[in-house]
């Protein structure tokens, strides 16, 4: 079943391995009759061609999503280059086929030498082409061809690496590819150049833009519709984006690797040895060193710190926030966001998520977002935690998480999952009089906390020094600390929670530590939700410390890449323990705080475990 490689020339000399059953088409594609209303998809292999090829059926189509989903994108779209194929789908044959009445969506990995005539120099319909960084697409390629059975055998890592870098594979050189897309796009106003990683930073604007290109005015509605749509975990599990069918049929091998895999940027950092990086900037800069066209292998560089308000290796101060309820500390560059909080506008669909720091709020998270999704454990693999949620004491930071902004701008039709660690005091007002959605408050023993905030303070660029360990327990138990007293978030949760049993869950870290299982049933009947037990199962697996702590999408590892926390000093999420505050309180803080928390907790009915 496996393709060889052989060249596949046009009349204007030009060259470039191809599959040897595309050959001949490929070679006739310079002939092809273009139409008027012609749109053409293009981009070199793995750098987002299935992704942009929805983007612009949606746009183009009014994001019929409806018809989207139930007709494969191959039946969409022509494959340009390739004979058509029950397995494929339509190709240049049913492309000349199609009906005049109806607009063309043609897909081609085709560089622009190769393109038909009529476009290439009457400029006849209108292309958009998808370029992304050449690191990331050698190492999607080589897992492309590695599951992929139809295409050549991509040998070693290694070796692909350097067929890659010289041009050999399939499709022949990035370089030569890309650059001759850049030049259409500078001399024909019908070619739109977008790339990969703008449309991983913000899509919503890219999808704006795209509609301006396409001459299709979209309501804020629709283009709400198309990006969600079009997230990639979304669009990861949509089988008529997915090419599944490959897989059914025997075509592929989505054991080694899924058609869609991880849509990352910056994943060429966990392939490339630090020689072949090496080897490959040389010919980067060597084969572009005329370019103007800027190529980012990260989504963030030199702008990390400002992204995350830090200054230069200064750490932004608490600051307080002021609202009708009362005050609270709050790292300095929120207090803003943070005050407009008890504004924001509830959805009765919403479900919250509020937590003291450190109190187990990232688990809930994923717990919560598993329970309401079915236990969708690949999404929540493939799409990092801060953009399943909506961070509301927080402001939007692009390619780290959701904040208020992106709340409101959240399809109606879609529940939002908010996170917070205010004391309930001060959430939106809507929730003061009265429930709106659910809300799920997880809290944990005191010492603990304080332990496990004193060391996320340390790694945290974003937050106040902690200073030494005296002196912040001396902080935390005089309510010293961001998000304030640690007695006042819990005991107002717990009081409201006795009044709101419907609409307000109540748990605790050491009960989830106890009896997972059994704390996600009860957490499925309050969020009603049916599961089954191989549901609960699948949750309880995925939501183990261990499994998070190596998961990507939840551990914020991506922190640490962009400089906001640094590692070395402590992980985010560092041991999960309950009693783990043994190791670092002295007796007489030990005696201290017990005093203390008899003092503060005096009339609870609440338990709390410490060990």
């Amino acid at each position: 079943m496996r393709s060889e490689l052989i060249e596949a020339t046009v009349s204007n000399g030009f060259a470039i391995p191809m599959v040897d059953r595309w050959k001949d088409t490929t070679e006739q594609v310079p002939t092809f009759s273009m139409r008027p209303d012609d749109v053409i998809v293009n981009g070199y292999p793995k750098a987002g061609t299935t992704w942009t090829e929805e983007l612009v059926w949606q746009i183009c189509n009014d994001a019929d999503t409806v018809t989207a989903n139930n007709n494969k994108l191959g039946l969409r779209y022509g494959f340009l280059e390739t004979p058509d194929s029950p397995v494929l789908g339509n190709g240049y044959q049913a492309l000349e086929r199609w009906p005049k009445e109806k607009r063309r969506f043609i897909k081609s990995h085709l560089p622009v030498q190769f393109l038909p005539h009529e476009f290439r120099t009457q400029v006849v319909g209108k292309m958009v082409s998808v370029i992304r960084n050449p690191k990331d697409v050698c190492v999607s390629f080589y897992h492309f061809h590695r599951m992929n059975k139809m295409l050549p055998e991509p040998g070693t890592w290694d070796e692909f690496v350097e067929k890659f870098s010289s041009g050999k594979c399939l499709y022949g050189s990035w370089f030569d590819h890309v650059h001759s897309h850049w030049q259409a796009s500078q001399e024909h106003r019908n070619v739109y150049l977008l790339t990969y990683e703008g449309m991983k930073k913000n899509l919503k604007e890219e999808v704006k833009k795209l509609a301006t290109f396409l001459e299709k005015d979209l309501s804020d509605d629709k283009v709400d519709a198309i990006v969600d749509y079009c997230t990639f975990g979304n669009m990861q599990k949509n089988k008529s984006t997915n090419y599944s069918h490959l897989d059914d049929l025997g075509f592929a091998d989505f054991k080694l690797s899924k058609f869609m895999r991880k849509g990352e940027v910056g994943d060429w950092k966990n392939h490339f040895t630090p020689e072949q990086n090496a080897v490959f900037d040389d010919i980067y800069e060597k084969l572009t060193k005329d370019w103007t066209l800027k190529i980012d292998f990260e989504l963030v560089h030199a702008v990390d710190c400002r992204r995350c308000n830090i200054m230069a290796g200064k750490r932004p101060p608490s600051l307080t926030a002021s609202m009708e309820n009362g005050e609270v500390l709050v790292p300095g560059p929120w207090k803003e966001i943070t005050e407009k909080v008890p504004d924001f506008v509830m959805r009765p669909t919403d479900v919250i998520v509020d937590a003291y720091p450190k109190s187990g709020t990232t688990w809930m998270q994923e717990i919560v977002w598993l329970v309401c999704n079915e236990a969708d454990v690949e999404t929540a693999k493939s799409v990092t935690l801060g953009f399943r949620y909506g961070f509301l004491d927080a402001p939007d930071i692009p390619d780290v998480w959701n904040g208020p902004q992106a709340m409101n701008e959240w399809p109606k039709e879609k529940t939002r999952f908010l996170k917070s660690h205010l004391p309930f005091q001060f959430l939106p007002k809507e929730l003061q009089s009265k429930p709106v959605g659910k809300i799920v408050c997880a809290y944990r023993n005191p010492k603990d906390v304080c332990v496990s905030f004193y060391h996320f303070q340390r790694m945290n660029l974003q937050t106040p020094d902690p200073g030494t360990w005296d002196e912040y327990v001396k902080l935390f138990s005089d309510n010293g600390c961001v998000f304030g007293s640690w007695f006042e978030h819990v005991h107002g949760f717990w009081e409201i929670s006795q009044k709101r049993p419907e609409s307000i869950y109540f748990v605790s870290y050491e009960s989830l530590k106890k009896d997972l299982k059994a704390e996600l049933k009860k957490m499925a009947k309050f969020l009603e939700k049916e599961l089954s037990e191989e549901q609960i199962d699948a949750i309880a697996k995925h939501c183990t410390f261990e499994s998070m702590k190596d998961n990507n999408t939840v551990n914020y590892s991506h922190m640490a890449k962009l400089g906001a926390f640094d590692f070395k000093v402590s992980k985010f999420m560092r041991k999960g323990e309950v009693g783990d505050w043994k190791n670092h309180f002295s007796k007489t803080q030990n005696d201290e705080f017990d005093r203390l928390f008899k003092e503060r907790t005096k009339g609870w009915d609440l338990k709390i475990d410490f060990e």
